[in-house]
């Protein structure tokens, strides 16, 4: 929405919440620059600015991603105005992946977030 339209809407609290999550398992699983350790034993605000380092990382890789990729994504919103939500296969074609990508992007599906 931010690419396209300028702006995130109103529904884009709940994907913060999802990314908010996923960052604090990545903190508890290990993985990342804290290193191992006992979520509930880290202070606060160490595990607010681990986790909003992890989002804001992965915000911008998925902007660099995005933008890369202009073309296919102002499809991929033409076709979501229209009928709202896409398929995976429907959302994939828009998308015109390479062989190689495609296998990484139903890697990545299968096995969650790499």
């Amino acid at each position: 929405e931010e690419l396209i339209f300028g702006d995130r809407s109103t529904g884009a609290g709940n994907d913060f919440n999802q990314a908010w999550q996923t960052a604090r398992k990545i903190v508890q699983s290990g993985l990342s620059s804290l290193g191992v350790v006992n979520i509930d034993e880290v202070p606060a605000d160490i595990l607010y600015e681990e986790c909003r380092a992890i989002i804001t990382e992965m915000e911008e890789a998925t902007r660099n991603t995005l933008s890369s990729r202009m073309p296919q994504l102002r499809d991929i919103a033409a076709a979501l105005l229209e009928k709202e939500s896409l398929d995976q296969k429907s959302f994939q074609a828009l998308l015109q992946l390479s062989p190689a990508e495609q296998a990484t992007m139903n890697e990545n599906i299968a096995g969650g977030l790499k």
